[in-house]
């Protein structure tokens, strides 16, 4: 099991023991959201620490997911243990759409004709390709009509910046393919966000631990998948996406321990 999943220990059930909260409601003005946070961190920790109160007591309230990423930064730096509850859909996240398109690019069996998904792919900023090179392979695309067709040809003419990088690229894609066709999908799952330096990526995000979260929420559900049906592959999972989106269903974040 790759040890990023190890990191995030999540425990399902947060209950507060508080049945009514005494007092009346305390209300500050601050010069920036930063030192807003920084209150709150100092905050909690004064009640944890001198008062002794219990952190499973302690919500913080915001309205953007966004607003809440810097003070968990400051949480970490305080070395205050934190739970994350959002209840999103992982699907929603940019992040995890970025590997659903690389996946729907290594589900193509034989050339791809669609070029959109690859130029995405293409795109994507852990393979590193220069934005001039993807230009210039979309413009040779034009007469062949295909971006995989460019890519597996002759690419000294296109006089490209880095053509050792698409060539990485290229390999980087045939070699998943091997191993989606030739392994269940949770255990392709993990090869291909090591092999396409997606989880180095994420790590290198500024809110790493969210975006690691959610990827770990959809290998879990992925491992469910494959309880259910011991021959899951990425067509099958790809098919299982589809039906929970026209049902308009979702895949929920779970929750962050730290």
């Amino acid at each position: 099991k790759n040890q990023i999943f190890s990191r995030l220990k999540i425990q399902k059930n947060l209950k507060s023991q508080v049945k009514k909260i005494p007092g009346a409601i305390n209300l500050g003005q601050f010069s920036s959201g930063s030192i807003e946070n920084f209150f709150i961190a100092k905050e909690i920790q004064n009640l944890t620490k001198v008062k002794k109160i219990p952190g499973s007591e302690i919500a913080v309230l915001y309205k953007e997911h966004r607003d809440g990423e810097e003070l968990i930064e400051i949480l970490s730096k305080l070395n205050i243990p934190y739970q994350l509850e959002t209840g999103e859909n992982i699907l929603n996240d940019p992040e995890i759409e970025k590997l659903i398109t690389l996946f729907r690019v290594l589900n193509v069996k034989g050339e791809m004709t669609d070029n959109s998904p690859l130029l995405e792919v293409m795109h994507y900023p852990f393979f590193k390709i220069p934005a001039l090179d993807i230009y210039k392979i979309v413009a040779a695309a034009k007469k062949e009509k295909s971006i995989f067709k460019v890519l597996t040809s002759e690419l000294i003419p296109l006089n490209l910046e880095n053509e050792k990088k698409v060539l990485v690229f290229l390999n980087k894609i045939l070699d998943c393919r091997k191993i989606v066709h030739n392994n269940t999908f949770s255990a392709a799952f993990e090869l291909i966000i090591n092999k396409t330096g997606y989880l180095d990526y994420l790590l290198s995000l500024k809110d790493n631990i969210q975006h690691l979260n959610r990827l770990e929420t959809l290998f879990k559900y992925i491992q469910k998948l494959n309880v259910k049906q011991k021959n899951l592959n990425l067509e099958n999972f790809l098919e299982h996406l589809q039906l929970l989106e026209e049902n308009h269903l979702s895949i929920k974040e779970e929750t962050i321990v730290a």
